[in-house]
């Protein structure tokens, strides 16, 4: 029968398999079995951030600290947002100009245009939310890719952005 210490070592393998593989933070919980997800995410390894997503983590840092969280927040919502709409999404022309004007901190809200049906607020963790609506009228057809997110083009967001972002 294998020690607690050999089981953790074989869960940890296969997230060291992952790491090298895909070289990222941020995982799907189906990229686990059931078993080593648990047995990671009970030895600190792993943290679920929202349902199905996980993050590697560090066992000796506290719980609740913020820094995994920011430090792959953009990676996080690339992913999330391409198996939910594919590219049938855009950020709004306020959050499309965070990225292409490089501002490093992280916004609270983002607001997301879908293609398809939305219309909801995801709560992420430390207090930070996506908007989510549906206007596919409104969709950009020209996007740009910054941080894996599909924007609107700097000349478009600029256009679109109301007058009260200016001032």
């Amino acid at each position: 029968m294998a020690t607690h210490a050999e089981k953790l070592a074989t869960s940890l393998r296969t997230l060291k398999d992952l790491l090298e593989d895909y070289k990222r933070a941020v995982f799907k919980s189906m990229e686990f079995s059931r078993v080593h997800r648990e047995r990671l995410v009970k030895a600190g390894f792993l943290i679920e951030v929202k349902k199905g997503w996980l993050f590697l983590a560090d066992p000796t840092k506290a719980v609740g600290d913020s820094m995994l969280w920011y430090a792959n927040y953009w990676h996080f919502l690339s992913l999330f947002l391409e198996e939910r709409f594919g590219k049938a999404y855009c950020l709004s022309a306020e959050s499309s100009l965070i990225l292409h004007t490089g501002v490093t901190t992280i916004p609270k809200q983002l607001t997301i245009i879908t293609e398809k049906s939305s219309g909801q607020s995801v709560l992420l963790p430390f207090h930070s939310l996506l908007f989510l609506y549906q206007d596919a009228k409104n969709l950009p057809v020209d996007r740009e890719v910054r941080e894996g997110l599909q924007v609107m083009t700097l000349p478009e967001a600029l256009c679109r952005a109301p007058r009260s972002y200016f001032e």
